[in-house]
């Protein structure tokens, strides 16, 4: 399994993914957004592989928080790849869990809260918006 990789950005492509070559080998890695990278440039990402029966498939990162919480989302189910660099798209993992802590408090103060709008991505419905939240509200220590 690819973990890290480093290399020599050759190629940018619309579905967010580039072209990275590293060793003469060019590497297609899926990342949050493409167009902040340059072509030509150096780049270290942290990477998750994905295996399944049609292929393997490599997204990068550039912080490792971002590839660990990409792994924690992919444990949920229902949630795929896609789904899961939406949210990373919009959330740095500190802000996610930010987002999870003020929904864990609201509940206990007896608020109602939509959880669909509470993560606020698109196509996130209300089960797996509920989903995230006790997936990453186990990982929050309680100041009770």
């Amino acid at each position: 399994m690819i973990a890290y990789m480093q290399g020599k950005i050759i190629s940018i492509n619309e579905n967010n993914s580039i072209i990275i070559v590293n060793n003469y080998i060019g590497y297609e890695v899926f990342v949050i957004d493409s167009s902040i990278y340059k072509r030509y440039s150096k780049l270290i990402l942290w990477i998750s592989t994905i295996q399944r029966e049609d292929g393997i498939t490599l997204y990068g990162f550039e912080y490792y928080e971002q590839r660990k919480l990409f792994i924690k989302l992919l444990g949920i189910s229902g949630l795929g790849p896609k789904t899961s660099m939406l949210i990373l798209a919009k959330y740095e993992p500190p802000k996610l869990y930010q987002v999870v802590q003020q929904v864990m408090i609201n509940i206990k103060l007896g608020v109602k809260v939509n959880m669909s709008e509470a993560i606020g991505i698109k196509g996130i419905g209300p089960t797996a918006a509920l989903k995230i939240v006790n997936t990453l509200s186990k990982e929050l220590v309680s100041t009770d």
